[in-house]
């Protein structure tokens, strides 16, 4: 690939890295209020679907979902050999396992209430997440990992 190309497929991966990590941000400090009171995670909820709950920010969130992911395989397909530094590997593994992680949280919170006209108040998920321990890890994992793999992109 000529030096260029590389150049500019570093620099879309790293914008939609950029995007990603912006959306997790918003997504963690909007959980954050929840140290205040679930009112306030619900006010949050309002500023955080002012940037990505409409037409634009949605385009924008899953579209550097999909460019970020699909760049990703494409540069793990290019290798040659999977020998690679440490932070290389766990970087890698963190964002391919990513996913596995957040499919219940997307289908919960996004698919289901489309598709059936039920959405979640921030309360009935705080409620079924202390009801069901194994989902709460599951969050606190899939936290720890979207984080972790976003540090190692900055880095």
């Amino acid at each position: 690939m000529p030096w260029r190309s590389q150049l500019s497929t570093r620099r879309v991966r790293l914008v939609t890295g950029w995007i990603l990590f912006a959306f997790v941000a918003m997504h963690l400090l909007n959980h954050a209020l929840g140290l205040i009171s679930i009112g306030a995670m619900e006010r949050g909820r309002g500023w955080f679907n002012l940037v990505w709950g409409n037409l634009v920010g949605t385009l924008l969130f899953y579209g550097s979902l999909a460019v970020h992911f699909a760049l990703a395989l494409q540069a793990l397909y290019r290798r040659r050999t999977l020998r690679m530094p440490a932070r290389e590997a766990l970087h890698l593994v963190l964002g391919i396992g990513l996913p596995l992680l957040l499919i219940p949280h997307i289908v919960a919170l996004r698919i289901a209430p489309i598709s059936t006209g039920h959405f979640l108040d921030y309360g009935r998920v705080v409620h079924s997440l202390w009801n069901n321990p194994v989902a709460g890890w599951r969050q606190v994992a899939a936290l720890l990992v979207a984080w972790t793999h976003g540090c190692l992109g900055l880095w």
